[in-house]
């Protein structure tokens, strides 16, 4: 004859199910602090993303800016303007260099 004791089963069966549950909010838990920091990524790669957008626009304007102020015209305009006259036939001149040590390095 079998006999069947349901107040020993029970309290095993109630440890499990509590260690379940518990195993399973931590699971949660863990899950939405990753969710949370990969959404956080994802807003901050935008905001970069946005920053890089804008210097490009200003570096582009920056140099639009240079090379407008380095045109030759205007350039030329303002050397007449201070009196410098454009050489012709400019003369150049060669400089060479030598080195001589006072002991070898080697």
């Amino acid at each position: 004859m079998t006999i069947i004791q349901p107040i020993r089963n029970r309290f095993y069966l109630t440890l499990i199910i509590i260690i379940l549950g518990t195993m399973a909010a931590a699971c949660l838990t863990w899950w939405l602090v990753i969710y949370n920091s990969a959404v956080d990524s994802k807003h901050n790669i935008g905001l970069l993303e946005q920053k890089i957008q804008d210097q490009e626009v200003q570096n582009t304007e920056l140099k639009n800016r240079v090379f407008s102020m380095l045109d030759s015209q205007k350039l030329e305009a303002l050397l007449q303007s201070k009196g410098y006259v454009k050489d012709k036939g400019p003369q150049y001149f060669e400089a060479t260099m030598t080195f001589s040590w006072a002991s070898d390095p080697r």
